[in-house]
């Protein structure tokens, strides 16, 4: 096992181990990737959605709707005494999150017939559309619930409002999120920032390991892979050495990059879980090496070897998603996405930004773990110099 310390550790020496490789392979890719968390980013953790309504209905289901949005976390609900208050504030650009309870919302929820909810906006945009999808969702759920109250046999308007209090109160006042899995009904609104920031990431994950596969070319154009394969040395240490050294250097760019956007700068992507996308990050920095292994065995002169970001890590890249959103693109481009280990990436990601889990994200991982095995061993085996 000693020799595969010593390959590996030689093997970031000769990367990182500089001021200049240090600076350009590690400090760089984190202050890029925590300058795009301020350009892009902003301030992740204010998400709070500034609501400005009118209550019209005088029954107890308009004010219940208002106490229960209130209680979420998301929203900071401010009450105007007339609609047309209301609407001024809209159309003078003060405010395009607004909405109005009609003065017969009681009455319509408790006699079974169709409520609406007046949302007022200038230009509909992802916040707006949050706020329609959960006041709909408040009003099917308690027009879903008086239907129920009343197959029943209660009646009382008094019976049915304690009752939806009293369920609502054992559910959870805060259960109901404003985010839902389809993004092109709505996503939050920092949304596109946190991904421009995913996409950066992703590309510098990918930089590093290009600059590992050149000393491994180095070394083959230098002939010291040869003098390493002749040595009283398995061909095992020298494969571990190789892979733990490019496997250190991406995992320590990728602990750097979190830990100084999450914990020094405060940006929690989302609500994405660390450690879900440590692992994610981790899964793709396995795939890169892979990719970059294969392509670096039809490039033995060093001198060549920047072809590696022309033809490979530039296109692929910009078929994953990592200079433009997947969404934006052609559909057949989209499909051939499926082809790159980064669509999957930045795809778990957004998954888990979303409020996915283990199981949302099963596929991406499987599929990452199966461009890393599948690449990584065959690129072992054709980097393998003829020695015989």
């Amino acid at each position: 096992m000693m020799p595969a310390v010593t390959i590996m550790w030689n093997l970031m020496k000769r990367s990182i181990g500089t001021v200049r490789g240090f600076m350009t392979f590690i400090v760089i890719p984190a202050v890029a990737v925590s300058l795009s968390v301020l350009l892009f980013g902003g301030n992740s953790q204010d998400t709070i959605h500034r609501v400005h309504y009118v209550n019209e209905d005088d029954g107890p289901l308009g004010r219940y709707l208002i106490e229960r949005l209130s209680r979420h976390p998301d929203y900071e609900l401010f009450e105007v005494s007339h609609p047309d208050l209301l609407r001024e504030k809209v159309f003078k650009l003060r405010t395009n999150e607004a909405f109005i309870i009609p003065d017969s919302f009681t009455e319509h929820v408790l006699e079974g017939r169709q409520a609406f909810i007046e949302q007022i906006y200038l230009n509909r945009d992802a916040k707006n559309t949050a706020l329609a999808w959960m006041l709909n969702e408040q009003v099917d759920s308690m027009a879903a619930m008086v239907r129920t109250l009343t197959a029943n046999g209660i009646t009382d308007e008094s019976d049915i409002v304690q009752t939806l209090e009293r369920h609502w109160t054992l559910s959870g006042v805060n259960r109901v999120s404003g985010k839902i899995g389809d993004k092109v009904l709505w996503h939050r609104p920092e949304d596109d920032e946190i991904g421009e920031v995913n996409r950066i990431m992703v590309l510098f994950i990918m930089g590093i390991i290009s600059q590992a596969i050149i000393v491994v070319v180095n070394d083959h154009q230098q002939r010291t892979i040869y003098r390493m394969y002749l040595a009283p040395i398995r061909t095992t240490d020298i494969v571990v050495g190789n892979f733990l050294g490019c496997f250190l250097m991406g995992t320590f760019q990728i602990i750097l990059m979190l830990g100084i956007t999450r914990y020094a700068m405060g940006f929690q992507y989302g609500g994405a879980p660390v450690v879900h996308q440590f692992v994610v990050l981790v899964l793709f920095l396995l795939a890169s090496m892979g990719i970059a292994c294969v392509v670096g065995t039809f490039f033995r002169d060093s001198h060549h070897i920047g072809l590696i970001n022309v033809l490979v890590v530039l296109p692929t890249s910009m078929i994953g998603g990592c200079f433009w959103a997947l969404d934006d693109m052609p559909e057949f481009m989209r499909k051939m996405a499926n082809f790159v280990p980064q669509s999957w990436a930045i795809d778990a990601i957004s998954t888990l930004e979303d409020g996915g889990r283990w199981t949302d994200i099963s596929m991406n991982l499987l599929v990452l773990t199966a461009f890393a095995g599948v690449s990584l061993l065959f690129g072992a085996k054709i980097m393998r110099p003829d020695i015989d």
